[in-house]
């Protein structure tokens, strides 16, 4: 048996060394003919559609691959650009507040160096909590100089008048509280009369003759009357006129020239009892 199981082992090996020493022959002289062997063709065509489906697999898995790291790409340069903007807008918010308080600082230099009187300059450091703004503190007091009844003033008009004062810090009524009161004329027609605050966002004109030449749009200066306000700061302009009950004054509502819940700086008119 172990013989025969031997015998069947060498005639295999045997067998298979013959085929393939035919299969070089045959590949050899088919070679030398400029052909490919049948059996090499034959082998080539049945492994075609698993090399078809070889490189269809390997072009999908490189393509989801590379899918991959564009989408990853992707969202670290969306991460970057998103932080760039954050960056961009808030620089740009800087560079725009910067640019409006270079605007108004220009025009309170202007202010200061065209004004006839001293003004010292003062930042607003607090205001009274309401929807109209009827006092503002300023960090300015009796150590520079300031006293109450001093005016206050922006490049824009008259603000009030200090009423309080610390050693470093002052308390303005402005024009639009209800206990302010300043002498007041009509710029183009010289009409007298007394402003006075409402607590909102128009001040009242008072006490107008009832022939007195004012228009809607003309503006309102200060008077001058009382010496502590300087003459003609910018008060208002006329935005209606009425006459009072009996007819023998008339009063206008104004528009303020001054925004009282935007005010940033002012100045104070330190020796305006000296006029």
């Amino acid at each position: 048996m172990l013989s025969f199981l031997r015998n069947a082992r060498f005639l295999t090996v045997a067998g298979l060394l013959v085929v393939a020493l035919v299969i070089s022959t045959l590949h050899s002289r088919a070679a030398a003919r400029g052909r490919s062997l049948f059996v090499v063709s034959a082998v080539r065509v049945a492994l075609r559609p698993f090399q078809v489906a070889g490189v269809k697999v390997g072009d999908g898995v490189h393509s989801v691959t590379r899918a991959l790291r564009t989408r990853s790409s992707l969202l670290r340069e969306n991460r970057r650009l998103r932080a760039e903007v954050r960056r961009l807008t808030y620089e740009n918010g800087l560079l725009k507040d910067a640019a409006e308080q270079n605007i108004r600082l220009r025009r309170e230099l202007g202010f200061k160096s065209s004004f006839p009187l001293p003004v010292v300059a003062a930042r607003v450091i607090g205001r009274q909590p309401s929807g109209w703004f009827s006092t503002c503190v300023i960090d300015r007091g009796t150590r520079d100089g300031v006293r109450p009844g001093y005016a206050v003033a922006s490049f824009r008009g008259l603000v009030g008048q200090v009423f309080e004062v610390s050693p470093t810090s002052s308390t303005v009524l402005v024009l639009s509280d209800s206990t302010s009161s300043i002498g007041a004329l009509v710029q183009r027609s010289r009409a007298a009369g007394i402003c006075k605050g409402q607590n909102s966002d128009v001040l009242l004109l008072n006490y107008l003759a009832p022939d007195a030449d004012i228009r809607v749009g003309d503006v309102i200066v200060s008077s001058g009357i009382g010496q502590l306000v300087p003459k003609g700061l910018p008060i208002g302009r006329v935005i209606a006129i009425r006459n009072d009950p009996g007819g023998f004054t008339k009063h206008a509502l104004l528009r303020p020239s001054v925004r009282f819940d935007q005010l940033e700086e002012v100045f104070i008119v330190v020796r305006a009892e000296e006029e």
